[in-house]
């Protein structure tokens, strides 16, 4: 199974996700957006991978594409990660699904 998702390289919109929850959870939303999303949609998704779910980090890079996976060793908790995606995000308009 593999998820593609689209990733412009000039976004209009940055998606950040804090994850926290199971991995089945954070997997079953990624497939949601690239059923979803439409493509002319000029979008980056970014994950932050909080302690809970950053031993994951191998495994979503290598059945999901398109998305950008950011581990951290700390719990930092929603603000903390949607702060954390931020910094890294290019697009105009920034969007936190939690």
């Amino acid at each position: 199974m593999t998820i593609e998702l689209a990733r412009s390289p000039s976004p209009r919109v940055s998606v950040i996700i804090p994850a926290t929850a199971s991995l089945d959870l954070l997997l079953a939303t990624l497939r949601s957006m690239s059923h979803n999303v439409p493509r002319d949609v000029p979008i980056e998704t970014i994950v932050v991978l909080n302690a809970s779910v950053a031993e994951h980090a191998a495994y979503l890079t290598e059945v999901v594409n398109g998305v950008v996976f950011l581990a951290s060793e700390a719990n930092l908790g929603l603000a903390g990660a949607g702060n954390r995606g931020r910094s890294v995000a290019s697009g105009e308009l920034l969007i936190v699904l939690h």
